[in-house]
C-alpha cells in the first residue's frame, strides 16, 4: 500500500489518537515521526528506489490488476470517522484563521491528511529542526513579527493548568469547539 499515504496516515492520527494543536507545530513533527505508525506511513512515502524486487513488482501489478486504489492512483477511501475528523479540522482551522485576522495576522492552515504535510513534515526532519515544518505561518516574518504571530495564534505557554483564555486563538478554537477537556 505504497501510495495509500492519506488513508494510512488518517488511521494512524486517529489510531494514536494524535491531537494536532497548531501551537505545538515543532512538536507535532517530533512527536509525529516518534509515533511508529506515522513511521510507517512516512516510510512508504518516500521514493523508493530502482532497484525493487522482483515480488514488489509483482505485487504493484496484483493490486493495481485487482482495482486497488491503493495502488491505481485513484483517492483513498475515507472512512465516514475519517470524514469527520478531517470536517472538525477545518472547522477549527476556520476559527483560527478567522480570530487571527482579527488580530491582524494572516494564518495559512494545513491538512494533516495531504501529500504537502508529509514533504513538509519530511523536509522539516531531514533538516535537523531547522525551520518550520508545517505552513499555518506567513513565510518571511521579521523576528519580532514571529514571536507576535505566535502570541496572537498560541498565546502564552507557562507550563500552567491549561485556560483556552490564555492559549490564543488556538485555545479560543478549541474552546469554541467544545474540545476545552482535551487539553
Amino acid at each position: 500500500m505504497k501510495h495509500g499515504i492519506k488513508a494510512v496516515l488518517g488511521t494512524t492520527l486517529a489510531t494514536a489518537g494524535l491531537i494536532v494543536t497548531i501551537g505545538a507545530v515543532a512538536g507535532l513533527a517530533v512527536a509525529a515521526s516518534s509515533t511508529p505508525m506515522v513511521q510507517a506511513a512516512l516510510s512508504s512515502a518516500e521514493p523508493e528506489s530502482e532497484q525493487g524486487s522482483e515480488t514488489d513488482a509483482v505485487a504493484d501489478v496484483d493490486a493495481v490488476d485487482a482495482g486497488d486504489p491503493t495502488t491505481s492512483g485513484a483517492e483513498p477511501v475515507v472512512t465516514p470517522a475519517e470524514q469527520a475528523e478531517r470536517t472538525a479540522w477545518l472547522e477549527q482551522q476556520a476559527i483560527v484563521r478567522d480570530c487571527m485576522e482579527e488580530q491582524g495576522f494572516e494564518y495559512l492552515y494545513f491538512e494533516w491528511w495531504s501529500p504537502e504535510f508529509l514533504e513538509a513534515l519530511r523536509v522539516f526532519q531531514s533538516s535537523d529542526g531547522q525551520g518550520d515544518p508545517l505552513p499555518p505561518k506567513p513565510p518571511g516574518l521579521s523576528a519580532e513579527e514571529r514571536a507576535a504571530w505566535e502570541l496572537a495564534e498560541g498565546g502564552v505557554n507557562d507550563g500552567e493548568v491549561y485556560d483556552w483564555k490564555d492559549a490564543g486563538c488556538w485555545g479560543y478554537a478549541v474552546h469554541v469547539m467544545g474540545n476545552d477537556e482535551s487539553n
